[in-house]
């Protein structure tokens, strides 16, 4: 079973985790849209998204499930009935995370009904401590981190690769923020015995694949 983390819960995620429920339907077809139904031993069925981590007080608190729906997410319903799955594959928790240059501040709002921007906790983000969140990997047997934070994440995306070290988590990087491609980091995760891949999916083979 893939046990998957996924740090920022907005529109690709929600549609990731909406297109794995989706083709785990028995009314749904391999043949359309899915150019790979298992690697190795693991099939679609084996996807387990057990934790979220996400800056949007909207989604924090709620499962996965749920969250990919709440603002300021407007991904169109893909497979809406992963919301009422009871397989618990789609059931992980969201946990605040921190921002740090996650959010812009002309992106935050302390309006709830704001469909455009992140809605932020006004006493803060939670401290960037990459043995907690490292801690919370391992607690909750994660073996696959997805990075979707907001492109232009830098420094939270270099957090995430350090709490992903930390944890000895294989990361895939959602986003163009050179991790895998920066001969530091690169070697930084081989000696670590890690698997690292991304740095920009829809450059590399099409974010909608993923």
């Amino acid at each position: 079973m893939a046990r998957v983390a996924i740090v920022g819960l907005g529109n690709c995620a929600s549609a990731l985790v909406q297109g794995v429920h989706y083709y785990t339907d028995e009314q749904s077809s391999f043949e359309e849209g899915l150019v790979r139904p298992q690697i190795g031993n693991l099939g679609i069925g084996d996807i387990s998204f057990v934790v979220g981590f996400d800056a949007d007080v909207r989604k924090i608190g709620w499962p996965i499930k749920k969250a990919i729906f709440k603002g300021p997410n407007c991904c169109r319903p893909l497979s809406p009935g992963v919301e009422y799955d009871p397989s618990g594959r789609f059931d992980g928790t969201v946990f605040a995370a921190p921002h740090l240059d996650g959010i812009s501040e002309h992106m935050k709002t302390d309006l709830e009904n704001d469909s455009e921007r992140f809605m932020t906790d006004p006493r803060g983000s939670p401290v960037a401590d990459i043995i907690h969140f490292a801690d919370r990997l391992h607690e909750f047997g994660v073996n696959v981190l997805i990075n979707y934070l907001p492109v232009g994440s830098q420094k939270a995306t270099e957090f995430w690769a350090e709490v992903c070290l930390v944890a000895r988590v294989p990361m895939v990087n959602c986003i163009p923020v050179f991790i895998a491609s920066n001969p530091i980091w690169n070697q930084r995760f081989i000696d670590a015995g890690v698997a690292v891949i991304g740095d920009d999916m829809k450059s590399q083979f099409g974010a909608s694949v993923v």
